[in-house]
């Protein structure tokens, strides 16, 4: 084991390297007073809450400063550990967690007293740990708010009785997100290529990005989505995918905010490519379906998009909203049962189909299909 003074100053050192001086409370370290004593957090769990003098500033033990500032490192041997939440609203720029014996072996919960009880808020990032390979970070019983990012972690998993409410963006430097129980339907996630795991049904009100779905092992799962925007609204194509031997159910359509949702997503002028969107379960489609363009040039008649790819394809989008054709072309989507394609084809006159203009003539509406 690490002497408790050098593992102190090491911690002391990172802090100033990530820009953390401004003020780092560790908790869970050795008393650099008492380096033969105990640590400060007990090996079953450290306690976090708003009254208790348990945080080490580099010269005092303190109470935990609410104001947002603070960047709260907890300490423990790297196996698993809990870190229990009292009542309240906490508040801290980041949380990280640090091995005092070890590289991380397991998973580090924060755990509060209840979802109306106990409210974390978070301003700049979670870290899944500092030393050895990236591990796991769960929350459970609290509700989690703020705009942060997720980093040095394989898995970030909202467990039973977590209520997401954040804005969260998984870096380059995670894995997945996994929902086992959590409420993620007021939350924003931004996924980058990670991997997105159902251990249960979940609900999502913002998912933006790419990335690959994937259910317990035989399992099926259902997740539904309120707002799905591909890719990150600025670059290249992308893609949501399978992965793994469990199945995975998707309904669109879902209410954020007291608003019906809404999938958005590209295609590519004068290719076949576009957004592609494939589950092995069943797609429930519903709310708006809105369609924007990469590159440049027009659409021809033939020009054809395959969005939505799944073992069975069910129901309808309430409205649809395509990008503007030249005279005398039109757009007819097509269901088989297992894709879902929209097509530019030269326009038939057709009495019975309904075609509204939208503002500037930028788009149009269509609720027309050919089966």
């Amino acid at each position: 084991m690490k002497n408790p003074k050098s593992t102190l100053s090491l911690m002391l050192a990172y802090a100033a390297s990530m820009g953390l001086s401004h003020a780092a409370l560790i908790i869970g370290g050795i008393d650099p007073d008492h380096p033969d004593g105990p640590p400060t957090g007990p090996a079953g769990g450290l306690t976090w809450d708003l009254d208790s003098p348990i945080w080490w500033d580099g010269e005092n033990y303190v109470t935990w400063k609410n104001d947002g500032s603070e960047d709260a490192i907890f300490m423990h041997d790297g196996t698993r550990n809990n870190v229990n939440v009292g009542e309240g609203v906490f508040n801290a720029r980041s949380i990280a967690r640090q091995s005092t014996g070890g590289p991380l072996s397991e998973a580090m919960k924060l755990q509060g007293q209840g979802a109306d009880k106990t409210t974390l808020n978070i301003g700049s990032h979670i870290s899944g740990g500092f030393e050895g390979a990236p591990k796991v970070f769960e929350v459970a019983n609290l509700t989690l708010t703020g705009t942060f990012d997720v980093r040095d972690t394989n898995r970030f998993i909202a467990l039973t009785g977590s209520v997401i409410k954040a804005d969260i963006t998984m870096t380059s430097t995670t894995n997945e997100f996994r929902i086992t129980g959590g409420d993620l339907s007021e939350a924003t996630l931004r996924m980058d290529g990670q991997r997105f795991s159902l251990y249960s049904d979940g609900v999502v009100g913002n998912l933006f990005g790419h990335g690959t779905f994937e259910a317990k092992k035989d399992t099926t799962q259902t997740l539904t989505i309120a707002n799905l925007t591909m890719g990150n609204g600025e670059n290249g194509l992308a893609s949501w995918t399978m992965e793994g031997q469990g199945t995975v159910n998707v309904n669109f359509g879902g209410q954020y905010g007291g608003d019906m949702g809404t999938v958005t997503m590209r295609v590519e002028l004068g290719s076949s490519l576009s957004d592609t969107f494939e589950i092995n379960g069943t797609l429930t489609l519903g709310g708006n379906l809105v369609i924007n363009t990469l590159g440049t040039g027009n659409f021809v008649a033939g020009d054809s998009y395959t969005l939505f790819t799944a073992g069975n394809i069910v129901g309808e989008f309430d409205s649809i909203t395509l990008p503007e054709l030249d005279e005398g072309l039109e757009w007819v989507w097509e269901n088989t049962g297992n894709s879902w394609t929209i097509t530019v084809t030269d326009k038939i006159p057709e009495p019975a189909a309904i075609m509204l203009l939208g503002l500037g003539g930028v788009a149009t509406i269509l609720r027309r299909r050919r089966c």
